[in-house]
């Protein structure tokens, strides 16, 4: 955990740097993740604040927002993991994947919580343009991990799960593997877990 003091000072350094290189960096990601229709920062203060326009679209923002924040941990000499829940939930296709090419240049490790919905052009540009694509000693991989809990409702993918792989608790189940991960789907019991 990190003390006051600690964070006090890293909020002063990163006032003393130049944020026009900053907006600058990120508007030229921006090119690339949204190219079809690509939106820039104009200033930072205590938010960030759009070129030419006041809002933008749940896709855009978050895009933008995936941006200033993987250029703040590409610029920073500390490694923290990035933690996201639904990554990909209000980005078309197109964008999840420029995204997903983007993430493992700036962090070396991205924890996503992810919904069955956003797996398309997400998870798999995520795992291909990842340093470690096959387990080897001494390196990291993409791990893929489902996990859904134990009701009524999914008592039938209960009796369906592989072999191996598979840790069950108390009130859930834990399935490691790619394959299971992209077939998994709960469409008629959503509702339930």
């Amino acid at each position: 955990m990190f003390g006051t003091s600690f964070l006090g000072e890293q909020h002063q350094l990163c006032k003393k740097k130049d944020p026009k290189t900053l907006i600058e960096d990120c508007n030229e990601y921006l090119d690339i993740v949204l190219e079809r229709d690509p939106i820039h920062i104009d200033k930072i203060k205590n938010s960030l604040y759009l070129k030419s326009q006041k809002e933008a679209s749940m896709g855009q923002t978050l895009s933008v927002g995936y941006t200033f924040l993987m250029t703040l941990l590409e610029r920073g000499q500390h490694d923290f993991p990035l933690v996201v829940d639904s990554p990909a939930n209000a980005i078309d296709a197109t964008v999840r994947r420029e995204i997903a090419k983007l993430i493992p240049q700036f962090c070396d490790q991205f924890i996503a919580l992810t919904i069955s919905t956003e797996r398309e052009g997400f998870t798999d540009t995520l795992n291909n343009n990842s340093r470690f694509t096959t387990p080897k000693k001494n390196s990291r991989s993409t791990k893929f991990i489902t996990v859904f809990r134990k009701t009524k409702g999914t008592e039938k993918l209960q009796n369906t799960l592989p072999s191996e792989g598979v840790t069950q608790t108390e009130n859930c189940v834990i399935v490691e593997g790619k394959e299971y991960f992209n077939k998994f789907d709960l469409e008629e019991d959503e509702d339930e877990t």
